[in-house]
This record gives C-alpha cells, sequence and structure tokens, in this order.
C-alpha cells in the first residue's frame, strides 16, 4: 500500500484534488458564478431580524486516511483496491449554532442537499438556504461511512472552514469541503464496527405521532454519552390514523449494559436519518399531558426485550439530534506578554487554524482553508494595543486536530515560514489536540520565534 504523509507534502493528489472546484456526478450545480461572493468574508453575526435566501455552490471530496500507526497517512483509493467510491451518501447542510441541546451545542439547519451516488473524484453540489436572524451560515458534509442510511457520530464530517455570508437573491461559489475518512475498520477510527457476537432482540411498535406523508423508520441504539448508532433496522410503517406505525425488530450484541433506544422517520425522503428529520425514542408512560416520556436508558444484557415502544417524535420536542460538532476555543497571545504591536513587526496579520494534519512546511491561504476544519485571521489594525484575541473554532467531535497559531510577517499571504512566529496550546511541539465529544475550553496559544 503506498501511503502519502501530511498534504503539505502532497503533489498530484494535493491540491489538484482537494481544491477542484467542480467535479462530474452526483446531484449538483453547474460550477456557474452568477452573483457570487467572497466566501471567505465573515460578516457581523448580530443584525438580528433579517431574513435573506441564496444559493451556496461547491465541492464535497473524500479523502482516505489511515492512522493505524498514530500518524494520520493519506491513502489512494487506488492503493487499497477502490476502483469506484466505497461509502454510501454524503448529506451537506447549512446551519448556525443554537442553544445547548441534550448532548452538546445544538444546530439550527436552514438548508440542505444529499449527494446520492459520490465519486472517488469528489462531487459538485448546489444547496438554496433561507435563513432568519443573520445572513451567515456553517456549512458542513457527513458521510454514510458504514452505510447503516443513518448519519452518527462515528460516521465522518467535513467542514468548510470559515462562516459564508449568504447574499440575498445571490449566490455562493466555491464552498468546497473535504471530508477526511478511514479506510480501515479499526478500533481507533471506528468504534461502531465491532465483530461476531451472542445476540438478543429488542422489539415493539414504531409510532409516528404526527402527520406522516411517506418515509421509511429507523430503531436503532446508542450510547448514553450519544454516541452511535448501533444496531440499525428499517421499516416502512403505513399510515394509522394522523400518523403511522410499524413493528420493528432489532438485533443487538448481548451486554451492552445501559443504552438509549431511538428511533428516526426519513422526513425529507433521501434515505438517510440526517438532522432534517425528525427523532424519538423508547416510551413506556405518558405524562399528566398525555405525552409520551423519555425511558431511556435501557439495560441490554442476554434476555429479549419486546413491548419497547418508539414514539417520533416525543413530546413537544425531538429528545435528540445529531451533533457532530463541537468546538476548540481560547486566546492567542505573545510568549513573554505585552500587545501584539510592541513585539510583532508592523503589518503583521495573525492566524490560528485547526488543521487536520501536523504542518510540515509553509502554507498558503489556499492551502489553509484545505487542509483546516477552521481558521480565524487578525489584520494589524485589530491587533494595535491588543494583548490577546480569542478564538472559537468548530470541529468534528471525537477526533484530532493540531492546533496552530501563526503571525505572517511579511504580509505575503505564506504562513508557517522560516523565522516567521508560530504557537501552539501550552507549548506543545505537535499542537495535537483530541476534541472529545464536548469540545476543548480555554487553550493558551502563545506566538514566539521558532527556537526563541
Amino acid at each position: 500500500m503506498t501511503t502519502l504523509r501530511a498534504p503539505f507534502l502532497l503533489s498530484a493528489l494535493g491540491l489538484a484534488t482537494l481544491l477542484a472546484c467542480t467535479h462530474g456526478g452526483g446531484d449538483g450545480g453547474d460550477g456557474s458564478d452568477d452573483s457570487s461572493v467572497d466566501d471567505t468574508e465573515v460578516a457581523d453575526d448580530t443584525n438580528g431580524g433579517i431574513s435573506v435566501s441564496g444559493t451556496v455552490r461547491g465541492t464535497v471530496t473524500v479523502q482516505l486516511y489511515d492512522d493505524s500507526t498514530g500518524e494520520r497517512l493519506y491513502v489512494d483509493y487506488a492503493d487499497v483496491g477502490y476502483d469506484s467510491f466505497p461509502f454510501g451518501k454524503i448529506f451537506v447542510g447549512a446551519y448556525t449554532e443554537s442553544e445547548e441541546g441534550e448532548d452538546g451545542p445544538a444546530q439550527e439547519y436552514w438548508g440542505d442537499t444529499t449527494i446520492d451516488s459520490p465519486n472517488i473524484e469528489g462531487d459538485a453540489y448546489e444547496m438554496d438556504v433561507e435563513v432568519e436572524g443573520t445572513d451567515t451560515v456553517w456549512v458542513y458534509a457527513h458521510l454514510d461511512w458504514h452505510q447503516d442510511r443513518v448519519l452518527g457520530t462515528n460516521d465522518p464530517t467535513g467542514h468548510h472552514p470559515v462562516q459564508i455570508v449568504i447574499p440575498d437573491g445571490g449566490s455562493v461559489e466555491d464552498v468546497d469541503i473535504t471530508i477526511l475518512a478511514p479506510v480501515y475498520c479499526g478500533e481507533r477510527a471506528n468504534p461502531n464496527c465491532g465483530g461476531p457476537c451472542d445476540t438478543m432482540t429488542i422489539s415493539g411498535d414504531v409510532v409516528i405521532a404526527i402527520s406522516w406523508a411517506g418515509g421509511d423508520v429507523a430503531t436503532y441504539l446508542q450510547g448514553t454519552d450519544g454516541s452511535g448508532p448501533y444496531h440499525v433496522t428499517w421499516d416502512t410503517p403505513t399510515a394509522d390514523g394522523g400518523g403511522a406505525s410499524t413493528a420493528y425488530e432489532l438485533t443487538s450484541c448481548q451486554g451492552r449494559g445501559e443504552v438509549r433506544l431511538r428511533g428516526a422517520w426519513d422526513r425529507n425522503g433521501n434515505e438517510l436519518i440526517d438532522p432534517r428529520d425528525r427523532y424519538g425514542a423508547y416510551s413506556a408512560s405518558v405524562d399528566g399531558d398525555g405525552n409520551p416520556e423519555d425511558s431511556n436508558p435501557i439495560s441490554v444484557a442476554s434476555t429479549n426485550l419486546s413491548g419497547y415502544d418508539v414514539v417520533i417524535p416525543l413530546g413537544d420536542e425531538d429528545p435528540f439530534a445529531v451533533v457532530p460538532f463541537t468546538a476548540v476555543s481560547g486566546t492567542v497571545s505573545m510568549e513573554g506578554g505585552g500587545t501584539f504591536d510592541s513585539t510583532l513587526p508592523s503589518g503583521t496579520d495573525v492566524y490560528v487554524a485547526a488543521l487536520k494534519y501536523q504542518p510540515q512546511s509553509e502554507l498558503s491561504l489556499s492551502q489553509l482553508e484545505a487542509y483546516s476544519y477552521g481558521y480565524e485571521v487578525w489584520d494589524a489594525s485589530a491587533l494595535s494595543g491588543v494583548e490577546s484575541v480569542s478564538f472559537n473554532i468548530p470541529v468534528p467531535s471525537d477526533t484530532i486536530v493540531y492546533m496552530w497559531a501563526y503571525g505572517d510577517t511579511d504580509g505575503d499571504g505564506m504562513i508557517n515560514e522560516s523565522g516567521e512566529y508560530v504557537g501552539t496550546p501550552n507549548g506543545s511541539t505537535t499542537g495535537r489536540v483530541p476534541t472529545g465529544r464536548t469540545g476543548v475550553a480555554d487553550l493558551d496559544v502563545r506566538l514566539a520565534l521558532p527556537g526563541g
């Protein structure tokens, strides 16, 4: 197997693949630019009360990697025997951050599309977005790696590195996303994979308690921390009163202990359970107003369980939604203290990035966008008289990021050049930060000259 190290060393597979604007296949747009804006612009997110609608276009590329040695290595599809795309569909969504959900930060979605038949080379997409209260959104893509048709915490995601400004009535072009996908089903990358086990069954009815206009339902298990799904089963309901219902039987490994029994309805009909669908849960009782109550967790041992009914949605609000993201946050300052402009050469811009790989050489802005989950930048005017700046960058949950800050002292748009300022959290030599499921806060990143 031929492997390539961090993307800063790539040639043929590098920018030609990761930064391409349009590719054939999928259900994308035509790549035309009839009213484009600079997708790196970040607008003021405090202009509440506005409502805008526009179109977002770009490309989603899935890049294989292998981390069985402890280091992420790029892997070419052909080198592991793939001549066609080996995974499932790709969901693309536009969202804004919302209040805290049950399992972490929640998102409010304003547009989506699905790439039904992805290609190795990448796929163009086009997505209509209507957003209220702001004109900026985040755009991400979620791959059905396990091909169980439920997008979960163990399915890889990709994120456009900066917020997108939606021009009312216009379009944003080149909103490109790279998803890093493990090539092997190993413990490090996919604890969901598992092997043969002794099994038991859980059965009951799935009840859709709101108006139903078609679409299958999935029943599955989750960890009590929101991880999963595990052991997915699909059924087609039939109309039942004002909603719909179906019997289900789910086969699980024995001895899972306490888990959540969940259900979801493919409301948008894309044959995936994604954040735009409706979710529910096991219910064994009702409250004083006659609303179903969440009866999770349940205990999975060796005995079959029957009569475990799942209600979608549960009460007035969905009790669960996919939370594929968390955030890394903290501050950037100068080693030794003082204001930025008292130490850095005049005109220096400062960057902080959550990189997918440990940097090996200098980076252009286009490479930074391709090789990071997200980044923030401050120009010299924003750093004048300032001792520190704060950052908050959305990143996939349960992954590794490499946090680095840079000072572009010569203003040439290239960072990590020899003799320029760099910094990592707490002086780490690699900048490696595990994101977990709840994110990482209060990272202290300090800029200094290498070897200084």
